[in-house]
This record gives C-alpha cells, sequence and structure tokens, in this order.
C-alpha cells in the first residue's frame, strides 16, 4: 500500500497514463511542499520500525532507515529552498531534452547516424 503512494508521489510523469494516478493525484498535491513530503518519510520510516518489532525481520529496519533518510533529505531541501515545480510533472522535468532524443531517434531510424 505504501508503494502506490511513494510511486504516486515520486513518479508523477506516470499519472499521464495511469487511471488511478489521475484519480489520487489532485488529493497528493499537499505533498508538493517538500516539509510535509519529508514529514511523511520520516513516519513512514517510524511506523516500519515499530510494524517490524512486532513482527521481526531485519528488511523492515532496513526500510524503515531508507524512508527515514529519505525524509531528512526532503526537509534538508525544504532548509535549503528548493521546491515543488509543475515542469517536476514531466519528462522534460527529469532533465531530459525530449527534443534531442527526438531527432537521433529520427536520425538512426533513417540511416543517417
Amino acid at each position: 500500500r505504501s508503494s502506490l503512494l511513494i510511486g504516486i508521489l515520486e513518479l508523477p510523469f506516470c499519472c499521464t497514463s495511469l487511471t488511478i494516478c489521475k484519480s489520487i493525484q489532485p488529493y497528493m498535491t499537499i505533498f508538493e511542499t517538500y516539509w510535509i513530503r519529508g514529514l511523511l518519510y520520516v513516519l513512514l520510516g517510524v511506523l516500519t520500525y515499530i510494524i517490524t518489532g512486532f513482527i521481526g525481520g531485519m528488511f523492515g529496519y532496513i526500510a524503515g532507515t531508507a524512508f527515514i533518510l529519505d525524509g531528512a533529505l526532503y526537509i534538508l531541501a525544504h532548509v535549503r529552498g528548493e521546491t515543488h515545480t509543475a515542469a517536476d510533472n514531466t519528462v522534460e522535468g527529469l532533465g531530459v531534452n525530449t527534443t534531442r532524443v527526438k531527432a537521433k531517434l529520427a536520425a538512426t531510424a533513417m540511416g543517417i547516424v
């Protein structure tokens, strides 16, 4: 269940094709504020620790630590002034120059390269 939540938070460009993401994403806009997203991850980490304490196992502690570190990094990013922008929800927001990629693919398909 938490993996669906994390997928929607961290992979917003997937929401252009997945119906469930399109229906849930409007309710997730509060997590575009990095300190709130960081707090969510810290809480998920603590919850993972608690659950692992009851059922045992080592992987739960590793996952909980990863959640807490991720949350701490989001909080640090907020303190440094980083913000979420609308461009982050697109492929271009990932730093991919789609025009250049399309041109290279077209050239390769035509046998130019």
